[in-house]
This record gives C-alpha cells, structure tokens and sequence, in this order.
C-alpha cells in the first residue's frame, strides 16, 4: 500500500500540446549524457542484448545523421566526454583502428577477421553475437591497432570493459597486463598526452569462454558553460534532452 501511494504521488501527466510528433522538417538537437550511452539502458537485470540502439542512434535513423549532438554535461557534472577514437589511424593511414582477430588465444595462426573502429569500441556476444563475421564465439583473440597526434597537453579518459584477457600497450610501453581469466570489470585510468606528440595505441583482447565483452574507448574531458550548451542550440526548433 506504502509502495502504490508512492508511485501516484511520483506521477506525472504530460500534455502533448502538439510539440509532438515532430514535423518531418522539424530542425532538432539531441542532448544529454545519456543519448549516446548504450550500457545505460540495459538495466539491472540479467543478461546482456545482442545489440543496442542509443537513444541517439534511434532518432538519426529516422531524422537523418546530420542532426547535432551534445553531450552538455556528464551525469553528474558540468562537463563533456567527448570520444576522440575518431582522430585514430590505422597503418596504413585509413581511419580508426584497425582490428585482426583469430580464432584461438595466442594472436597467432591464421587471420580469423579484420574490421576498422572509428568510434568507440562496444562488442559483446550476447545473444550468440559474434565480434566480427567468421570469429568464434569463444576462444578467440583479437589486437587492435591506431595513432593519433595529441592536439594539447591533457589527461585523457581511458575507457577499457572488458571480459578475460587484456593488455594495453602506449608507444611500445604495456601500462595494463592482465592476460588471464578476469571477471567482467569496468575500468578508467589517465592517459597524459603532449601536443603534437604522436601516440601508437595497441589493444590485445583474449577471451577463453563464456562470456565476452570488449568496450575500449579515448575521451577528451572538457568543462562546459550553460550559456556555451544554450549558444549551441540556437536556430533549432526543438531539443530532446536525455539526462
């Protein structure tokens, strides 16, 4: 009864005095920490999806990539991550970081799969997904590989999730090494950086069983202002907040 009485007092009716739906030539900007953040939505239940569609991800499919996108601030700061995987290159001077898998756990033998991430790592098996067409489930490895140039001297984000073996290696130095079976973690260190410096990034992933999960990503943190964020959504018609 406590429980019901709570819920009525927590509702809220919402009029839809028609801002919805959008026109189709509606001009719109999505913000919020949460729009572009995958592991936000599975909740607290068990199991992992086999895919997930940010909330983002969902409005450019219908409205096009082009609509703008701000974080505005973290969840409980006023500040941005802001993903610079995108500044990555791989050797041969193509976008992203390149990955090359095989299927067995001593990065050895022959290629399984290669693919290019320009955007944050998120690969999961959940629901019998594979990593990459033609890798395992299972008992595989895989490394990734890309370069950047610092464009200031920073502290980046280093965002690593990851599901048995792992090592990070920065210009040939290995700052992480855990290469055996390891619980599912979630982990953030600091990675400073010098402007114009060049930076070699190598990302070894082994999986032995069960469960796999790689999530890798760079974040440049920068303080925002709320006059900045308001400046930022002029000339559109409407902002969907997802905070």
């Amino acid at each position: 009864d406590i429980a019901l009485r709570m819920a009525r007092q927590q509702c809220v009716l919402l009029k839809n005095d028609g801002i919805l739906p959008f026109a189709r030539d509606a001009r719109i900007m999505v913000i919020g920490p949460n729009a572009a953040d995958s592991t936000m939505q599975w909740g607290i239940y068990y199991g992992q999806p086999a895919h997930t569609v940010t909330i983002l991800d969902g409005i450019r499919a219908i409205g096009g990539n082009d609509i703008p996108y701000r974080p505005g601030c973290t969840v409980t700061a006023l500040t941005e991550d802001v993903s610079i995987m995108d500044r990555l290159v791989a050797s041969d001077g193509t976008p992203g970081m390149e990955a090359v898998y095989w299927n067995n756990v001593s990065l050895a033998g022959d290629t399984a799969a290669v693919a290019r991430y320009a955007s944050p790592v998120l690969l999961d098996n959940g629901g019998n997904t594979a990593f990459a067409p033609g890798v395992n489930l299972t008992n595989f490895s895989m490394r990734l590989e890309g370069s950047f140039v610092a464009s200031a001297d920073e502290d980046l984000d280093m965002i690593y999730n990851n599901d048995d073996g792992l090592r990070i290696i920065i210009n040939g130095d290995t700052i992480h090494d855990r290469w055996k079976r390891d619980p599912l973690n979630f982990r953030r260190s600091k990675l400073p950086v010098r402007a114009g410096k060049s930076y070699t990034v190598v990302v070894e992933y082994m999986q032995l069983d069960d469960d796999a999960t790689l999530n890798f990503d760079l974040r440049h943190v920068q303080p925002v202002e709320v006059d900045d964020i308001v400046a930022s959504a002029r000339g559109v018609d409407a902002v969907v907040f997802v905070g």
